[in-house]
C-alpha cells in the first residue's frame, strides 16, 4: 500500500511539473484570434500534433509517436499532449503553453514525463505575440555555425539599424550585452532575458572584423506586424 501511495504521488508530482507553463501577454487581440492563429500555425507546421480540444479558454493538441530501442524494437507508444491556455484579460490575452509527454509500454506500464523545453516554448510564445504585436530588429541575420568564437553574420539588411552602425556582412557577433555568443546555442539567442524583442532597449554588441573588435550599441527598429497593418487600414 504504502508502494502504490509513493508511486502515485510521484505521478501526480510530475504531472504538476509538467503543467508549469511558460506565458506571455499579448495586446489588442481577443482569445479567439489568439486560437484561430495557432490552430492555423499548427496545422500549416506539417507536424505530427492533431487538435484534440478546442474552447474558448485554450487549445489542446496531441500527437503520438513510437518509441524503439537500440534494436529497432518498439517497446512503447508516446503520446505529446501541447497545451495552449488563452486567459483574456480586458484588451489583451495571457498566452499559456505547456507540454505532458506520457509512455505506454507494451509491457503495460505508464510512465508520465515533464517536457521542460523552455526555449522552444518561449521562441513559440514569441512567434505568437510578434504575429499580433510586432518586434524589434536589428536588421541581421546570424550563420547557424560558430566561427572564431563567434557566429559569423551572414546577412544584413539594407536600411536597417545593424547596417547603418556599421555591421557588415562576414563579421563575428562575439558578444550580445556581455553575454558571449560562443557559449549560446544559437536558438537561444533570441529567447533569453539579455535581449526582447518586444522592447526597444538598446543592446551593446562586441563584434569582430578581421581580427580586430568594435564594440556598438545600437537601438532596434520596431517592425509593425501585417495584423496590426490590416487592424489599422480596417479603422
Amino acid at each position: 500500500m504504502k508502494k502504490i501511495f509513493i508511486l502515485a504521488l510521484l505521478l501526480l508530482t510530475l504531472c504538476c511539473h509538467a503543467s508549469a507553463a511558460s506565458s506571455i501577454q499579448i495586446d489588442n487581440v481577443t482569445s479567439k484570434e489568439v486560437n484561430n492563429y495557432i490552430v492555423n500555425f499548427i496545422t500549416a507546421s506539417g507536424q505530427n500534433y492533431i487538435l484534440d480540444s478546442a474552447t474558448e479558454y485554450g487549445l489542446v493538441f496531441t500527437a503520438t509517436h513510437v518509441r524503439e530501442n537500440f534494436l529497432g524494437i518498439q517497446v512503447a507508444t508516446q503520446q505529446s499532449k501541447l497545451n495552449f491556455t488563452t486567459i483574456q484579460n480586458g484588451n489583451n490575452v495571457v498566452l499559456s503553453i505547456s507540454e505532458v509527454a506520457t509512455l505506454y509500454y507494451n509491457s503495460g506500464g505508464v510512465d508520465v514525463q515533464p517536457v521542460n523545453d523552455s526555449v522552444t516554448e518561449r521562441s513559440l510564445l514569441n512567434m505568437v505575440k510578434q504575429y499580433f504585436n510586432g518586434r524589434y530588429m536589428f536588421g541581421y541575420t546570424l550563420s547557424n555555425k560558430k566561427v572564431d568564437n563567434g557566429y559569423e553574420i551572414q546577412a544584413v539588411e539594407p536600411g536597417f539599424p545593424a547596417e547603418l552602425a556599421g555591421i557588415r556582412e562576414g563579421d563575428i557577433m562575439v558578444s550580445i550585452n556581455g553575454q558571449l555568443t560562443k557559449k549560446i546555442p544559437k536558438k537561444k539567442i533570441w529567447t533569453t532575458d539579455f535581449f526582447n524583442p518586444f522592447l526597444g532597449n538598446p543592446v551593446k554588441f562586441i563584434v569582430k572584423r578581421n581580427r580586430v573588435e568594435k564594440s556598438y550599441t545600437i537601438t532596434p527598429k520596431f517592425i509593425p506586424s501585417k495584423y496590426m497593418l490590416d487592424k489599422k487600414t480596417a479603422e
